[in-house]
């Protein structure tokens, strides 16, 4: 009898287990789905219970994906809660947009804990929030090339929720919309008000810039102030931050004319204050 060689082989560890639920529990993965991370996010796309509507993912490894640029994505009306159970997610790729996590319209997308990062040759965001909601608890830490969180489209936000420390919390929060957005519903979870939230979220476009209003932070545009010099002077005109004042530019010249003064009516009846917050 020849003999017999047994190879023992370690079984690697699942990437992800998943179950679905109602909104608000507390999942138990004991008897969970697994598999990939990419298998989870397809079981949630394919997911029509009405009932158990949100899926429940916990990462069990570190997942890398690279050569994809959209390797997870959420589909339209569906909803999970991604534990990211203190690993990380890291999306690389070398053409077109890199998306860690990509959501689509209509979702909801809750992550806790862990790490997504996302880069590449071109753009990178760590989330893609495609006319969805995102709710981030146990201050994860997202991170884009780009921006580390960008939202699309009107009346959706990110919600800072539970256990965010407020040290860790500092995203990079894009918009590509000209509507205004509310970010997070949660600013108080991390003492935020309006002399430190320029700490935790910068805008990443000239135009627009993130303002803390009434306990909420908004993307707004800034304003601008226009000079009509008639045919006089050309004086540029001047983007402010939100609540800023503009400086009075040097008068202008008109062959034949005495400049009179700035003024912020039609009508020339009401003097420009050039100390007014605009």
């Amino acid at each position: 009898l020849l003999p017999t060689t047994v190879l023992a082989v370690e079984a690697s560890a699942t990437e992800a287990s998943w179950v679905f639920g109602a909104s608000g529990i507390t999942p138990d993965y004991t008897d969970a789905a697994t598999g990939t991370l990419t298998e989870a996010f397809t079981a949630a796309n394919a997911n029509t219970d009405e009932t158990n509507k949100v899926t429940y993912v916990q990462l069990n490894t570190n997942v890398t994906s690279s050569d994809v640029s959209k390797p997870f994505q959420l589909n339209s009306n569906k909803s999970m809660v991604l534990d990211l159970n203190g690993k990380s997610i890291t999306v690389t790729c070398d053409s077109g947009t890199t998306y860690g996590i990509y959501t689509y319209r209509n979702s909801s997308l809750t992550v806790k804990g862990g790490t997504i990062t996302a880069a590449g040759s071109s753009s990178a965001y760590g989330i893609y929030a495609y006319a969805s909601d995102v709710t981030l608890n146990d201050t994860p830490a997202i991170s884009g090339t780009t921006a580390d969180i960008l939202l699309t489209a009107s009346n959706y936000k990110v919600v800072l929720g539970d256990n965010m420390d407020k040290p860790a919390v500092a995203y990079r929060i894009k918009s590509n919309s000209s509507y205004n957005h509310v970010f997070t519903s949660g600013a108080a979870a991390c003492d935020i008000d309006s002399s430190n939230f320029s700490d935790y979220f910068v805008s990443a476009e000239d135009t627009k810039e993130i303002i803390f209003d009434s306990g909420e932070l908004k993307l707004v545009n800034k304003p601008y102030v226009w000079f009509n010099t008639g045919s006089g002077t050309t004086i540029d005109q001047i983007c402010l931050p939100y609540g800023g004042t503009a400086t009075q530019p040097d008068d202008p010249t008109w062959g034949g004319y005495t400049f009179a003064g700035w003024y912020a009516d039609n009508a020339y009846t009401s003097e420009f204050d050039f100390g007014r917050p605009i």
